[in-house]
């Protein structure tokens, strides 16, 4: 067994949306912060990246148009991302010790994806939301079919939201993933942690680890001079609240119920004013007052400390950064008792929590503190103390660092009990060429049963298969097709639909209005092909650019644009319409063939060898590529050309 109390350097990567944006990116940047302070070797892997120090980098989540149009009007939340299943083999994946995980929705992150990462490296998940075990929402409010099963959604606008009812299939998605993915999973309050113990979640193992706040930055300020800097007065009775947006706008922060209840105290006391920090809007009465976000955390002290009282009536709320934040500030708090909220502020030691929605209660409170400024220092002194003893930042880097040795122990002796899950189990959709390869990396495991390995007949009679309404799915999907010219795959949804459904006369009619559409681009591909024979080679691109003005990914008229600009040099446009082409259809047998020509006179082998690779593993009967890939291969590294 290791000595946990002899200090180790770890290698740990964090993943998140962002690296630096609201609180549960906030959380996650900050950790990586105090991390390497403390000697680890820390950063975040993230969609999006701001920070320019070195301790995060962005990757590419990589969705096409056409599996996002599919995925997002089919329902199938983020199962469009490829790029996810890449990670596995990022040197800084490759490199940990440990893996970090945060916010895994925010449109970057396939949920079977999870299942390679902790095949690979211990993985801690910690928990900002319930979006982890319901069918997709972030916070569920009342209802609690996420216990059970989904479906039937009541909350579909909820974020992230989807527009077709798919959360039966997602829910259960998301237990099939976690029954085969090892992980440790954190939440940052009680209230959290009872809810996973509900959820499919629960078979995991937990601990709680509340977020932190660095006491040395967010400390109470002279509130005279604060306000001298600011230009408030110091009689002003000053109430306030941070929010992404103003708490106001905000959603999720419960903005009316904030200004119901300032409107009621204006009446009782008039030098009162409300300072919304994050909120860009104007609003008509003169004692709100907006400032932008500010992304100091310096500066945001010190705006911490201009308030008498710090408000907060979010709907829905885990452990908010703000509220510790505010209380390390000296700040009494009045608020919900809204999720973890409770368990951060003690009712009538630091503030007041006054019940869920309760705003005749909430504005009694308000009132009460704002006319007694003996209890309002009682209480600022109680919330730093508070802070102090139960969030400080250091405290909470040295329970992960505690519990990142348990893992690494405990997944180094059972790492070879790890169940893979059974591809049967897996939809068509998910197992794509990027997935399959991960899968078969990690797992050791050649598959030789029909895959869908991109958009095909096989992979639309799949989704209809699994659709309680297959015909609002065919024409929601298709829509979006369209809309994104994507009109060779609209025909192809609706050809599978029509061949079940023969009757249907109004997808029947539609239809007919896409081959109509894709008649006119065959035929105006035909007639650049006739120009380019004749040799009018003007004529010939004319029509090729027609045709793919229509439809873009026409792979037909792709080639042959491609082959025209080669046969003219202008090898950067040839090179553009090939690639357009084999992402479009990477096992079309023309277009393969002449771009792999073109590749190996510009001895860009490599490029030539991964599309061949990915052509030969669906079209293994290919003589003819296979031979090509094998004589390639044979290629010393040193003639290689990369551009």
């Amino acid at each position: 067994m290791m000595d946990y109390q002899k200090k180790r350097k770890l290698k740990i990567v964090h993943i998140s949306t962002f690296d630096i944006a609201g609180g549960a990116e906030k959380v996650a940047w900050r950790l990586v912060k105090e991390q390497c302070e403390a000697g680890h070797d820390a950063c975040i892997i993230a969609s999006a990246c701001r920070d320019r120090s070195g301790r995060s980098v962005s990757f590419n989540s990589e969705a096409s148009t056409e599996m996002q149009a599919l995925c997002r009007s089919a329902g199938f939340l983020y199962y469009e991302y490829q790029g996810s299943h890449k990670l596995l083999k990022h040197s800084l994946i490759k490199s940990a010790d440990i893996i970090h995980l945060h916010n895994l929705h925010g449109d970057y992150f396939n949920p079977f994806s999870l299942i390679l990462l902790s095949a690979i490296k211990p993985v801690v998940w910690t928990l900002h939301d319930m979006q982890s075990f319901t069918g997709h929402c972030a916070h569920s409010f009342d209802c609690e079919k996420w216990i059970t099963g989904c479906g039937l959604c009541p909350v579909l606008n909820v974020y992230p939201q989807i527009l077709y009812d798919r959360t039966a299939q997602l829910w259960q998605d998301k237990k099939n993933i976690y029954e085969h993915a090892p992980f440790w999973v954190t939440t940052p309050s009680k209230w959290l942690k009872e809810k996973v113990g509900y959820s499919i979640l629960k078979k995991h193992p937990m601990e709680l680890i509340y977020n932190g706040v660095d006491t040395n930055i967010f400390k109470p300020y002279d509130r005279l001079e604060v306000r001298k800097k600011f230009g408030i007065s110091e009689d002003v009775i000053l109430i306030g609240s941070v929010a992404n947006l103003g708490a106001l706008v905000n959603t999720w922060k419960g903005g009316v119920y904030t200004l119901e209840a300032l409107k009621a105290l204006k009446g009782k006391i008039s030098n009162c004013a409300f300072l919304n920090i994050g909120g860009n809007e104007t609003h008509n009465d003169s004692f709100i007052i907006d400032l932008p976000r500010i992304n100091d955390e310096n500066e945001l002290a010190m705006v911490y400390s201009l308030f008498d009282i710090f408000i907060s009536t979010s709907v829905a709320d885990n452990c908010p950064l703000t509220i510790l934040e505010a209380m390390a500030c000296g700040v009494p708090i009045v608020t919900f008792a809204t999720g973890g909220i409770p368990e951060l502020v003690r009712d009538g030691i630091d503030g007041f929590v006054v019940g869920y929605k309760d705003t005749d209660s909430l504005i009694e409170a308000l009132i009460k503190l704002s006319l007694d400024n003996d209890l309002r220092h009682k209480f600022s002194i109680n919330a730093r103390h508070r802070a102090e003893s139960y969030f400080e930042q250091e405290m909470v880097v040295q329970s992960y660092e505690n519990l990142y040795l348990r893992c690494i122990d405990e997944w180094d002796t059972g790492r070879k009990q790890i169940n893979p899950m059974s591809l049967s189990e897996i939809s068509m959709l998910i197992k794509t060429r990027t997935f399959m390869d991960g899968y078969e990396e990690v797992f050791s495991v050649t598959d030789n049963s029909k895959q869908a390995l991109g958009i095909t007949t096989e992979l639309f009679d799949d989704i209809l298969n699994q659709s309680t309404e297959p015909r609002n799915i065919v024409i929601i999907c298709c829509n979006a097709f369209a809309s994104f010219k994507k009109y060779e795959y609209a025909k192809m949804f609706m050809k599978v639909y029509l061949d079940k459904f023969p009757y249907d006369k109004e997808v029947q009619e539609y239809f007919e209005s896409i081959e109509m559409v894709l008649s006119k681009v065959e035929a105006l591909n035909l007639i650049g092909e006739s120009f380019f024979e004749r040799g009018d080679i003007r004529g010939a691109k004319n029509a090729f650019v027609a045709a793919l003005d229509i439809c873009p990914d026409f792979v037909a008229a792709c080639n042959n644009i491609a082959v025209l600009f080669w046969q003219s040099r202008e090898i950067e446009e040839s090179q553009k319409y090939f690639e357009r082409a084999v992402k479009s259809n990477p096992f079309d047998n023309a277009t393969v063939y002449n771009y792999i020509n073109v590749l190996i006179d510009l001895k860009q082998y490599g490029r030539a060898i991964e599309i061949l690779r990915n052509y030969v593993k669906s079209v293994p009967e290919d003589i003819q590529m296979l031979k090509l890939l094998e004589k390639l291969e044979g290629i010393p590294q040193k003639e290689y050309r990369y551009e």
